[in-house]
């Protein structure tokens, strides 16, 4: 899968400065407040030198709890799609759609972070680290010694999240930022369904 294990894989790339008063509590309002999110992204991935090594870019749609849609539009087009129990990912290259049960696919996931399915202390150690460019930061490690992540660290300002920022067992790192976001009350249900086109494949797991 080109850019889906990027997912679930990054880096802190600020130096820890004074702590940030509120970064922690607006977290825990963004990811239980309930509201719908969309912002256009970068994903940028790193290997364990910090040498770039892939980036993507395209938007997100986020609609807790569990409902998501991430539209990769370069360099390859990729959808992986949630409507809280089926996940679909779409490789158009490889013209197939995997499909699988969410809450199994996302089994400690970073993404679950995003989607209002995971509390913050019941699932993380979490603690604010710093202050940089305007931003707080947030580190969130697995309680679950058998998460594919090593931390996961989340950047806030007034508008939300900003940066994510995650780091994998062997050290491959990502950094996801966000811009154009948008926070609303809903957003149309439909795009949480995935219609498969004629003539792909489908493999269910």
């Amino acid at each position: 899968m080109k850019c889906k294990a990027a997912l679930f894989s990054a880096c802190l790339l600020v130096s820890v400065q004074t702590v940030s008063a509120g970064a922690l509590q607006d977290l825990k309002d963004f990811t239980n407040g309930g509201k719908a999110f969309y912002a256009t992204f970068v994903q940028s991935v790193y290997d364990g030198n910090g040498e770039l090594i892939r980036e993507s870019n395209g938007e997100v749609s986020l609609l807790p709890p569990m409902k998501f849609r991430w539209d990769y539009e370069a360099p390859f087009k990729q959808e992986l799609v949630s409507n809280g129990k089926k996940l679909w990912l779409y490789d158009d290259d490889l013209q197939q759609v995997t499909v699988r049960s969410a809450k199994e696919a996302l089994a400690n996931s970073p993404i679950l972070l995003l989607t209002g399915e995971a509390s913050l202390e019941d699932e993380f150690f979490v603690k604010e680290v710093g202050d940089r460019d305007g931003l707080g930061w947030v580190e969130l490690k697995p309680m679950d010694e058998e998460a594919d992540f090593e931390a996961i660290y989340a950047a806030m300002d007034s508008a939300g999240l900003r940066v994510l920022d995650m780091r994998d067992k062997l050290g491959q790192s990502t950094q996801i930022q966000f811009e154009n976001i948008q926070v609303s009350s809903s957003l149309n249900q439909a795009i949480f369904e995935f219609t498969v086109p004629e003539g792909v494949d489908v493999v269910e797991q």
